[in-house]
């Protein structure tokens, strides 16, 4: 755990939030910001309040502790006892490594990872509108989560993907507005921004021991083989090469396998595709986990007694990723990041190769999530 900066994430633009929605926001001669207008929004509202750090952390910390109490009901309604209940979820919720970076951190991934996780839980429940509003206003914050419009498109909802698109962009012009209200200014600074993130960290080696993306992985094997980090010219074209073949990759592997899968090996599929295939991810992406993880601990509860192949490697991997690994340290380098990228292509692996089937593949779903 980095302890050196708390809640460095969150602390360190508040100076440059005092010129929101001005010209000057941009201008500031502070940290750079790198993120996204529909997140500065959210910035901006919490350093609205009094101790806003402390804010920030009890919603984090009480978000967290619903979600765990919710998955808890799910059991319980299942059948499962009440002390089984509790050390399950209360094991999971205590022991868990994302969770402990992201509070220690501070950053806003948690904000996507409410927005992801309602949309899915709306699809599974019949809602294909709501899911569409969540991941697209989960979209325009961060692209990766439009990958999960993937469940919408695998049921031919494409009225609902339209409605995805348009929250999409409603939010990012509304951000953009807030921001800075000369929108040109505002999207050319946002533009900055992101180029600013794309130099410093994708095209870098910053916090290689908390990357799990397969770059990441490229990244790491060059410190092993060479005796230099390679260059920034050199990055760039590796990280050209391969968002290219990622992206046709992926688009081949959807159509071909992901969409005929049952749902929650669509939502494995998916879900890691976001945190896998970006040109950087870090540990606290690994949160995006937990809604596929609750599916799965329910359909294990479900089909108990069976034997079904694939689903205790699967929650070996969960494990595997869910625990601390950045004192994996080689020649003074962590290598914990590319332990979970390997876990996490295990994952995939397991997704695309078994099966999960569950009620949530009939069209109208009959079992209710909550």
């Amino acid at each position: 755990m980095p302890l050196g900066n708390p809640f460095w994430d969150f602390s360190l633009y508040k100076a440059r939030f005092a010129y929101f929605h001005s010209p000057q926001f941009f201008t500031f001669d502070g940290p750079g910001y790198f993120y996204p207008a529909p997140l500065a929004t959210m910035h901006w509202l919490l350093y609205l309040m009094p101790a806003s750090t402390r804010v920030f952390l009890c919603l984090l910390l009480t978000v967290w502790l619903v979600a765990a109490v919710l998955l808890g009901r799910l059991l319980t309604r299942r059948g499962v006892t009440r002390c089984n209940v509790t050390l399950e979820v209360g094991t999971a919720a205590l022991c868990s490594y994302p969770f402990l970076f992201e509070f220690e951190q501070a950053n806003l991934e948690w904000i996507l990872c409410v927005l992801v996780g309602a949309g899915v839980v709306a699809f599974l429940n019949g809602r294909a509108y709501t899911a569409g509003v969540c991941i697209g206003i989960a979209g325009s914050m961060k692209i990766y989560p439009l990958v999960l419009l993937g469940l919408l498109l695998a049921r031919k909802q494409y009225k609902q993907m339209a409605v995805a698109g348009l929250a999409c962009g409603l939010s990012l012009l509304a951000g953009l507005w807030l921001v800075c209200p000369d929108m040109a200014v505002s999207w050319h600074g946002m533009r900055m921004g992101l180029e600013g993130f794309r130099q410093w960290y994708v095209l870098s080696y910053m916090d290689v021991g908390f990357d799990h993306s397969l770059i990441g992985v490229c990244k790491a094997i060059s410190l092993i083989v060479l005796p230099y980090e390679l260059p920034m010219w050199a990055l760039s074209l590796l990280v050209w090469i391969y968002t290219a073949t990622a992206a046709f990759a992926g688009i081949l592997i959807y159509f071909d396998v992901i969409c005929k899968r049952p749902v929650i090996n669509q939502v494995m599929c998916l879900t890691i595709a976001t945190i896998l295939l970006p040109p950087v991810s870090y540990d606290y992406t690994l949160l995006h986990l937990y809604v596929p993880w609750a599916l799965l601990v329910l359909f294990a509860w479900e089909n108990r007694g069976r034997d079904v192949p694939g689903l205790t490697a699967a929650m070996v991997c969960f494990a595997i990723l869910f625990a601390p690994e950045t004192e994996l340290i080689v020649h003074g380098q962590s290598y914990g990041g590319q332990v979970k990228a390997c876990a996490l292509v295990a994952l995939l692996l397991i997704a695309l190769l078994r099966k999960f089937p569950s009620t949530y593949d009939a069209e109208a779903p009959a079992l209710a999530v909550g």
